[in-house]
């Protein structure tokens, strides 16, 4: 949900529950290490890494300010593989400000996103 902390300035608080089925990664380990990533125009903040998980529960908070929001900047929310060569994309969803500033008492529920 989104909060009001000074002129032009908002805090979105995300609630990162859990994961369920997730793609497997790692074929020798028929596994994966995700994690959580959510990108804003001002900044980026990322749950902690569930290893050798397909099915993570994180129940994270994180916070990210947004700064003078217009209503076509994009928040992206990744689900991303924790891979030694670097992060692999597992899934990724995107909301407008808009959508998020116009319903925000939606967004305030927790919500499954598929």
């Amino acid at each position: 949900h989104a909060c009001v902390t000074a002129t032009g300035m908002y805090n979105i608080i995300f609630r990162i529950y859990c994961g369920r089925d997730l793609r497997e990664m790692d074929s020798f380990w028929h596994s994966a290490d995700p994690y959580v990533k959510i990108v804003t125009p001002t900044g980026e903040n990322r749950t902690d890494t569930r290893s050798n998980d397909l099915n993570p529960t994180w129940n994270q908070q994180l916070q990210i300010p947004i700064y003078e929001p217009s209503f076509r900047q994009i928040l992206y929310l990744e689900v991303q593989n924790d891979s030694v060569t670097g992060p692999d994309l597992m899934g990724r969803l995107l909301f407008s400000w808009k959508d998020v500033w116009t319903q925000k008492e939606r967004f305030k529920q927790p919500h499954w996103y598929d």
